[in-house]
């Protein structure tokens, strides 16, 4: 893909996203964005997309965002197949039980009256004191070790 092509796509994935989110990685299958918590505060997340591409995963992370920042700034990872949303989660197990509602909520409004999309229950995530993800308790198979690992999940300082 020639760097005009993948500068176009990532300006129109980032048009999706709220405002001041911002595209850091590009691929086929997943890209890499910052959502912007804090003016000096972000958190890198991971979105892997199926075989069809669904990029409708993104208006449900900014309708997320849009509705409750803090729950979003909590999520490092999103991943939609067939309907079915799974999240990565690196907040405190005490927070899954809302942001489980605060996702499914996410789901129905950004998606609301043409189609309707389960989130699956959250799956927390191991940080380091730093706030990113903790490759090493991650599984072989998890789906969030496909980001490089120059690009730390998790929380990050602008």
């Amino acid at each position: 893909m020639n760097s005009r092509l993948a500068s176009t796509e990532a300006q129109l994935l980032q048009a999706r996203l709220p405002a001041g989110t911002r595209v850091v990685f590009n691929a086929r299958d997943f890209t890499i964005v910052d959502l912007i918590i804090t003016p000096k505060l972000a958190t890198r997340c991971w979105i892997g997309f199926d075989t069809d591409r669904d990029e409708r995963v993104l208006d449900v992370i900014s309708a997320l965002y849009l509705r409750n920042r803090q729950i979003a700034g909590g999520c490092v990872g999103f991943a939609e197949t067939r309907g079915d949303l799974q999240v990565w989660y690196a907040e405190t197990s005490e927070s899954l039980g809302m942001a489980q509602l605060a996702m499914q909520g996410a789901c129905t409004a950004a998606l609301f009256p043409y189609d309707q999309w389960r989130a699956l229950p959250l799956i927390r995530v191991q940080t380091k004191p730093d706030g990113t993800v903790d490759r090493d308790q991650l599984g072989i198979r998890d789906l969030l070790r496909t980001a490089p690992e120059k690009y730390r999940l998790g929380r990050v300082k602008l």
